[in-house]
C-alpha cells in the first residue's frame, strides 16, 4: 500500500538480411549503363523486449526474403567498365508478424564507387 511500480517498456528489433542477388545490366557499351537486380534468401530476426532493465523476451527468427532493385552504374572508363559510380535504390520484402509489427519491408537508396579487388 502506498507503493508504485513503474517500468519503461523497450522493444528491440534487428534484421541480418542474407540474400543471394543477381544483377543485369542491358547497356554495356554506354556511358552510363543501367541494371536492374534482384535477390532471394532470409531475414535473421531478432526481437528483444525489456521491461526496464530486464529482459522480457528474446526471440531469434529466419524469415523468407525477396529483393528487388534498380539504378545506374557510370563507369571511370568506357571499354572495361570494371570501376565506376554506382547510384541506385532497392526494395526489401521482408515479411514478418508478431504481436509488436508486422512486414520489416523496407526501402533503401545507395551511392558509391565499385572496384575490382
Amino acid at each position: 500500500e502506498g507503493q508504485q511500480i513503474s517500468a519503461v517498456l523497450t522493444n528491440s528489433i534487428r534484421t541480418t538480411p542474407i540474400l543471394f542477388k543477381a544483377e543485369y545490366t542491358p547497356a554495356t557499351k554506354s556511358l552510363i549503363r543501367p541494371y536492374i537486380e534482384a535477390g532471394i534468401g532470409g531475414n535473421v530476426i531478432s526481437y528483444s523486449q525489456y521491461l526496464g532493465e530486464f529482459i522480457g523476451a528474446n526471440d531469434t527468427y529466419f524469415k523468407f526474403a525477396l529483393s528487388g532493385g534498380l539504378g545506374v552504374k557510370i563507369p571511370f572508363n568506357k571499354t572495361t567498365a570494371r570501376s565506376g559510380v554506382k547510384l541506385g535504390g532497392n526494395f526489401n520484402y521482408m515479411p514478418f508478424d508478431d504481436e509488436i509489427t508486422d512486414n520489416l519491408n523496407n526501402i533503401g537508396v545507395h551511392a558509391g564507387v565499385y572496384f575490382p579487388l
